[in-house]
């Protein structure tokens, strides 16, 4: 609103055509008139760049949580654990502990010294 360029300065041209009115001086209403249909023309195109870039940042922010959406369901498939294949695990190196405690168990209880009585 407060360009450094006159005719972009929409509160310049507004003071000017109020000075216009008050001094009742056509000429001076006319080209603060001008004035502020450049100025519109400049309030109108930062409008549409800011609406782009607010776009832009709509559309990153949407990438990033999907991004963000596929990361965790990355992240959920490598640290959950498998419950069923735990649980085949478990039951499994349980079988090979019993099974080596019982063979443990049947192995004859002789030494070296009872062959040599």
């Amino acid at each position: 609103f407060d360009h450094q360029e006159p005719e972009r300065n929409v509160l310049g041209a507004i003071e000017a055509l109020r000075a216009g009115l008050a001094a009742n001086d056509p000429p001076a209403i006319e080209a603060a008139l001008a004035r502020l249909k450049t100025a519109a023309g400049h309030l109108n195109s930062e409008l549409a760049f800011y609406g782009r870039v607010q776009n832009q940042i709509a559309s990153a922010t949407e990438a990033a949580l999907r991004s963000e959406s596929q990361l965790k369901t990355v992240l959920a498939g490598i640290e959950d654990a498998d419950i069923t294949e735990a649980i085949l695990e478990l039951n499994q190196a349980r079988y090979q502990q019993e099974a080596a405690l019982g063979a443990r168990a049947r192995m004859p209880r002789t030494s070296l010294f009872d062959f040599l009585r």
